[in-house]
């Protein structure tokens, strides 16, 4: 249907209600400067277009990333979330919708949760006011609505309207991003409206981006916004974005029929991570502060510290071990819907998602580290500890400090695993190295990471 069709059918006292969601949009962002500063991946798609087109198309994905929308009065979206894990920005340029935003009581703003589409949700349910809360926004000409990734959301259209739609990813929201990705390869339309697999690559993109600028010393005095912190928030964001690059070869086969095309820009990505990993590991450290079991010390301070690359392994075990889970269940899920559409890949998970952990981190999960993480209580697509990044100059004495066991799923994928550290060098039953060992170890780092964007990887 043409949107002439569509925009007389609206002018019609009794016309046909119609709804159409993403017609072709040719232009960026030249109405709202904001939306640009918040799109991180457009940044990253300038900054990376002189790597080769082997690895990356030279083309920019308007058509995934903006769109109209027309509606006649009447129509309703009912609850799904956006695809891919993009941020969805609205610019109303005529006619009144009413957005309804959902999220479920006690949940935060990055849980994760790879059962949030599972029990109540169905296409078009009506959520309970007993589980879930509300907003409501009145969009009218001239607003401007921001939207979150992974975002449950019903939109009611009250007048005939016209809408410029676009999808970005932020950096303060990755983590966020890369959790609704997973969803949409899991259950697909089931939560969607539409779907967008070439999204991926500006995902890839961003994280070689991050490489290419956070791994050059001569570029420090130049601040970008698109680029994380060096805290808590910015280093979850960078490895969990990390973890979809490292386990993308796994998941493009839900949702795309010919992902071989896609690999060299997969590892392309990936080697872009693990060398920023390693570049970050003789930088920084991550500390944790607890309580101590003796109350008699309980007034001395008591804190532990991390490796950065022994964080990020632990991190992608159990990122992979969330995907088996949760694509046992996206399987079970479909079979009782007799939808069998790209059931392969989700059988297939535990297999794919073994050999991108062997093939990248050298590493493998046991069944004794499947059955653990299968018993907990909460389960949730991101390892999400809380820690201090620390620069080591920042630390007076790292004798002080021992590694920090404490997370029972590091616990878990460290003990049942084989490791082998970011610079390949074997570690001990605790994933961690003595006091002269880590000393030597460090100061080797250092040396290694000057000439980091030469011999790991370079784009």
């Amino acid at each position: 249907m043409s949107l002439r069709e569509l925009f007389e059918e609206g002018l019609k006292q009794e016309g046909r209600v119609l709804n159409a969601l993403a017609l072709p949009c040719t232009t960026l962002y030249d109405s709202n400067p904001l939306q640009f500063i918040l799109s991180s991946h457009c940044r990253a798609f300038e900054h990376t277009s002189d790597m080769l087109a082997d690895i990356f198309d030279t083309t920019y994905p308007v058509s995934a990333t903006s769109i109209w929308l027309v509606a006649t009065k009447g129509t309703i979206s009912y609850m799904h979330c956006d695809c891919h894990g993009v941020g969805t920005v609205v610019e109303v340029l005529c006619g009144r919708k009413l957005w309804y935003i959902f999220r479920r009581r006690g949940s935060s703003a990055n849980d994760s949760m790879i059962e949030e589409y599972m029990g109540d949700w169905a296409p078009g349910f009506i959520p309970s006011p007993d589980e879930w809360e509300a907003e409501v926004v009145l969009l009218e000409p001239g607003s401007a609505f921001y939207m979150h990734p992974d975002t449950h959301h019903v939109v009611l259209t009250l007048e005939n309207s016209i809408i410029k739609g676009h999808h970005i990813y932020a950096t303060t929201t990755l983590a966020k991003s890369v959790t609704g990705w997973i969803h949409t390869c899991m259950l697909e339309y089931r939560i969607a409206n539409v779907l967008h697999p070439e999204l991926h690559k500006l995902l890839l993109r961003i994280m070689c981006h991050f490489y290419r600028v956070m791994t050059n010393d001569d570029d420090k005095g130049f601040h970008y916004l698109e680029i994380p912190e060096m805290s808590r928030n910015g280093l979850l964001d960078i490895i969990a974005l990390g973890n979809l690059c490292i386990f993308s070869s796994a998941l493009l086969p839900c949702i795309e029929e010919s992902p071989e095309q896609v690999k060299i820009a997969i590892a392309t990505a990936t080697g872009a991570y693990l060398s920023l990993i390693r570049y970050l590991k003789a930088r920084y450290r991550l500390i944790f502060l607890f309580s101590p079991e003796n109350e008699a010390a309980a007034k001395l301070p008591c804190v532990r510290s991390m490796d950065i690359g022994d964080f990020a392994v632990s991190s992608a075990a159990h990122f992979g071990q969330s995907l088996i889970y949760y694509s046992h269940m996206a399987y079970k899920l479909r079979m009782r819907l007799h939808d069998d559409s790209n059931v392969h890949a989700l059988k297939s998970m535990k297999n794919e998602v073994n050999a991108s952990l062997n093939t990248f981190l050298h590493i493998n999960l046991t069944d004794e580290f499947l059955y653990t993480y299968k018993n907990k209580q909460k389960k949730c697509l991101h390892l999400c500890p809380v820690f201090d990044v620390r620069h080591k100059e920042d630390i007076l004495d790292l004798g002080i400090y021992n590694e920090c066991d404490m997370f029972e799923s590091s616990q878990a994928s460290v003990k049942h695993m084989e490791m082998k550290d970011f610079d390949g060098k074997e570690t001990d039953n605790e994933g961690s190295f003595n006091e002269e060992e880590q000393s030597q170890s460090d100061d080797q780092d250092e040396e290694n990471s000057e000439d980091a964007s030469g011999s790991e990887y370079n784009p």
